[in-house]
């Protein structure tokens, strides 16, 4: 039951030339602001946009995040772009101890909300004394059997009817629109010939299909324009234009299906 108690988000990120040079690492309080810090040889790191994975990007994303280091540093010039995921808990804590109660010789650390170099400096410790018997004062604190605390659970809540919703719709064709060819070097999840289908057509204009459905647990998958990849929104896998996976859970490849053209 762990995808019931944590959710995929997405962060966007965007780097390049800048001629500010920051001192430090800053970081927005707010869920919606940005995080930032320089980089060796003059490079300006400018993350934000973050969402939920598998809600469909609009081709902006990426853009707009560029247009606010714009505003905010004058002179710099974006060059690469990429995004990454992270495990949110409900309660904003951590997930680290013994997987369930019945597997005492099995561990988790997961949850970690963007804060992988502290949080799983946390865990390591956190695990080495559970490992070697020895008491830690942090452990009922970030176990995952641990009771949710009762402001955490309309977000626990949430996340269960997300990933039932997914599993619903990825069975029901009819809630997607019907086939569009799209433009080059454009995407989109369509109800093609009554199956669900991905469909990108690269820059010669060649027609890429797949069936849309999660190969995890068949969740229905959302285009992701931004990065032209097909996302799960029930548990953060990945699957690029050709259905080839690029992030767990899900570790089996989508079924292609045969385009045909409609110019």
């Amino acid at each position: 039951m762990y995808f019931a108690k944590l959710q995929q988000d997405a962060s966007l990120i965007i780097a390049g030339k800048c001629p500010t040079i920051l001192q430090d690492a800053y970081l927005a309080y707010e869920d919606t602001g940005f995080t930032l810090r320089s980089a060796p040889n003059g490079y300006l790191i400018f993350g934000g946009e973050s969402h939920r994975t598998g809600v469909s990007a609009d081709y902006n994303r990426y853009r707009r995040l560029a247009d606010e280091a714009i505003k905010a540093f004058p002179g710099f010039k974006p060059e690469f772009y990429w995004s990454a995921q992270d495990c949110m808990p409900p309660d904003r804590l951590p997930y680290i101890g013994n997987y369930s109660r019945v597997t005492p010789n099995l561990y988790v650390a997961s949850g970690f909300r963007k804060w992988g170099l502290t949080q799983s400096m946390a865990a390591s410790i956190i695990l080495t004394d559970m490992i070697t018997g020895v008491k830690n004062e942090y452990a009922d604190i970030y176990k995952p059997s641990r009771l949710p605390i009762p402001s955490s659970l309309p977000k626990r809540f949430s996340y269960l009817k997300d990933s039932a919703k997914g599993l619903i719709r990825g069975q029901a064709v009819n809630v997607e629109p019907d086939y569009e060819e799209p433009e080059k070097e454009r995407g989109g999840v369509y109800n093609y010939n009554g199956k669900r289908a991905g469909v990108y057509k690269d820059k010669d204009g060649v027609l890429h299909g797949v069936i849309a459905v999660c190969s995890h647990l068949g969740c229905k998958l959302s285009w992701n324009g931004d990065d032209n990849t097909y996302d799960c929104p029930c548990h953060g896998s990945k699957f690029d234009i050709y259905g080839s996976n690029l992030e767990n859970p899900a570790l089996k490849p989508l079924q292609k299906i045969q385009i045909r053209g409609l110019g």
